[in-house]
């Protein structure tokens, strides 16, 4: 939010910069999860390397599929070999996961898209909402890591988008975690080597003092017509837990 602010002031102030129009857009990992969901085969397209294998299947199912482990169907556990969804993820693979993940969105997609397409069209219209259009030529900027949010929003243009961070850390094969990635400070930085500098050490203060003062966003949805942005309230019990 604060580079935002100052972007706003270069342009206003600047002449070569007055053909840019800044736009801040409020986004998550929360928030977009899925938004990259149009199809069973999409599931692929979802990070889960990164999430924490002490953890159950149930937890990452919802967190980076949607998906109520409740309506996953003892078949569909059996045929990856997945004992139940507390089934920690430490203690089975990433592929039987995605395969898991894809036999129940091809089985039911319908049902899973009726409840999730909703914030995708929230989302359309929280563009719509700042005057940014799909043919827009765009250059989106981020503080990092590994375009988690880039590869979601990039799917909502069809022209130039180019993509920028100020910190990235490198992919799974050392590469650019997103194609074409151009950071301000560090790249493609070891996930494992915190301690280079403060600010990968303490990044969290780091991102804190630079984003907008309130929760942390966790949802587009359309009440009424209108676009709302659910967020965790500051000193709610899900707020400090982070």
């Amino acid at each position: 939010f604060l580079p935002y602010e100052i972007a706003k002031k270069l342009v206003q102030s600047v002449e070569k910069y007055r053909d840019l129009q800044p736009v801040y857009l409020a986004v998550s990992r929360k928030a977009l999860t899925c938004l990259n969901l149009h199809q069973p085969d999409d599931c692929f397209k979802v990070r889960i390397d990164d999430f924490s294998r002490h953890k159950t299947l149930a937890e990452l199912l919802s967190s980076r599929f949607r998906i109520d482990a409740s309506r996953v169907s003892v078949n569909h556990l059996k045929k990856w070999n997945i004992d139940g969804v507390q089934t920690l993820i430490k203690d089975t693979t990433l592929g039987a996961i995605y395969g898991l993940v894809h036999e129940y969105l091809k089985d039911d997609w319908q049902a899973w898209d009726d409840v999730n397409g909703v914030s995708k069209d929230a989302f359309r219209a929280y563009l719509a909402e700042n005057d940014v259009a799909d043919s827009d030529d765009v250059v989106a900027v981020d503080f990092g890591y590994k375009g988690s949010a880039h590869s979601v929003v990039s799917e909502y243009f069809s022209a130039k988008f180019i993509p920028l961070f100020f910190m990235t850390y490198n992919g799974e094969m050392g590469n650019d975690p997103y194609p074409e990635a151009q950071a301000y400070l560090f790249s493609n930085m070891n996930v494992r080597h915190k301690t280079c500098t403060p600010l990968i050490s303490h990044n969290l203060i780091i991102e804190t003092i630079i984003n907008e003062p309130l929760g942390s966003l966790s949802a587009y949805t359309l009440v009424d017509g209108q676009v709302h942005l659910e967020r965790e309230e500051f000193e709610s019990d899900m707020h400090k837990a982070k």
